[in-house]
């Protein structure tokens, strides 16, 4: 929505707001659920229990079909191939193009419709990252291109036992539904044509959570869809307040990475399991919760490299991910890095499912804190657990030598606040080392990013060490 847009949406009444929200959930449905979605939905549902020599077939008709695209479509990837020295036609795996430079989210910047495709058909649409990286990344899609993605969503839906079409849900998500001078119910608003109740994410204070609450228990939502952040306030909230009375099917979160403790306190208080979800807006990867709780990378959706500091080897199982998208024709990406970092698990999980397992998401290169002795540090998240006297934490690390540990305070006992205070402590140096100082900050609140968002760690010391991994795997 552009700023005009967004100026005279906030004026109009709440039922024009309705209206207007349900007229935008109808043109959405089209673009992402008419043409061949249903095609390539049914064709996901099948190859979801392909055989490991099935899988690598499909991913080698996949690669092969993009790499040939992209050469004939786009300049730049042609001069890519070119310079690099390999012939499109001939590649049959992802080994085939380990000369081939890396690109990266600056190279979508710096490019940008420079890298569409000319023989895409239709109209071209935009997708932006939240950019809480720096600048938001943009990159383009065509309606087709969303509907291959809608087809993974609608495949995670069904692991998580939902209904695939239109059925009674509720969303916290980055949109602003509700202006943010609105200081009274109702701070949802209402997608006739989905059946989808729209919360806002930017109204959930102690003075409103209590609508929140009974329009949820109100609506009896089948499905809930979130950021993590914005549930687990909610969840939080029901279990200060002993409320019981949500009870949806399932509850799917995506956007932000799902912190242990919050998983723990919002599966106990709506009593059902979320599904977590993890992607990308450039479409590069795609990975989701299946029945038994398992990460699944979708093999369908794209060719996934973990890459460590030395060069790229298939058996690789902790790095960085470097993506090979089946899914955006409109701008094909060949070899995409990401600033995200994960460990694959060798083990099979009991769905039966052949597709690759991730066992633990590390986090982002900006949610990394570096120790002084170039220690690279993710995931602290577990250090909150158990600590029921804290409503939210966030690590910000000032220095390699300094971090501060920002806390809204769940109880207001100064002894037991102390006593948390130690624990934190301890916990963090034993991860961290005797070197870094910590810090302990009291706050009623901690911000979002602009797109609602929530961030647990920020880093905000330049690592020479990952810029000088970057040197060499752009080379």
């Amino acid at each position: 929505m552009t700023d005009m847009q967004q100026r005279v949406y906030n004026r109009l009444p709440v039922w024009g707001q309705n209206v207007a929200v349900s007229a935008y959930g109808l043109v959405i449905r089209h673009r992402r659920y008419g043409g061949e979605f249903q095609r390539y939905f049914h064709e996901l549902m099948d190859s979801q229990w392909f055989s490991k020599d099935e899988i690598e077939a499909l991913q080698t008709r996949k690669l092969r079909e993009i790499v040939r695209w992209a050469y004939e479509q786009v300049p730049y990837q042609k001069r890519r191939f070119d310079e690099a020295g390999i012939d499109p036609y001939k590649v049959e795996s992802i080994e085939d193009l380990a000369e081939l430079p890396i690109m990266t989210s600056q190279d979508l910047r710096r490019l940008d419709k420079e890298l569409v495709a000319r023989g895409v058909k239709g109209r071209l649409y935009r997708t932006y990252s939240s950019g809480t990286t720096g600048t938001p990344t943009c990159t383009y899609v065509t309606a087709d291109d969303l509907r291959r993605n809608a087809a993974f969503l609608a495949r995670a839906r069904a692991w998580a036992g939902l209904p695939v079409g239109r059925h009674r849900m509720a969303t916290f998500g980055g949109r602003i539904v509700v202006p943010a001078q609105q200081a009274r119910p109702p701070f949802w608003r209402y997608d006739v044509f989905s059946d989808n109740w729209h919360f806002s994410s930017y109204h959930l204070s102690e003075r409103n959570l209590p609508h929140y609450c009974r329009q949820l228990a109100k609506i009896d939502p089948i499905h809930i869809r979130s950021y993590p952040s914005a549930i687990y306030t909610v969840a939080f909230f029901m279990r200060d307040h002993s409320i019981s009375d949500i009870r949806p099917r399932a509850i799917v979160t995506s956007a932000e990475t799902l912190l242990e403790h919050q998983r723990q306190v919002i599966e106990e208080q709506f009593a059902c399991n979320i599904h977590d979800e993890y992607g990308c807006n450039e479409m590069a990867v795609f990975a989701t919760q299946c029945e038994h709780r398992s990460y699944h990378i979708c093999p369908e959706y794209s060719w996934v490299e973990v890459r460590g500091s030395s060069d790229y080897s298939p058996d690789q199982t902790e790095g960085t991910l470097t993506c090979t998208s089946f899914v955006n024709f409109t701008v094909p990406l060949i070899r995409y890095r990401m600033a995200d970092a994960i460990s694959l698990s060798s083990d099979r999980c009991d769905c039966g499912r052949e597709m690759p397992v991730i066992k633990q998401i590390c986090g982002r290169e900006d949610d990394i804190v570096t120790t002084p002795d170039g220690r690279k540090v993710g995931r602290l998240d577990p250090v909150f657990k158990g600590t029921n006297g804290i409503k939210e934490a966030q690590i910000v690390q000032e220095s390699p030598d300094h971090i501060t540990v920002r806390v809204v305070w769940a109880q207001q006992e100064t002894g037991r606040q102390r006593a948390i205070i130690a624990f934190l402590r301890n916990q963090l140096q034993q991860r961290l080392g005797e070197a870094v100082h910590i810090d302990f900050e009291e706050t009623r609140q901690i911000e979002r990013t602009r797109s609602g968002k929530f961030r647990a760690v920020i880093s905000k010391v330049p690592n020479r060490q990952i810029e000088l991994i970057d040197s060499e795997w752009s080379s």
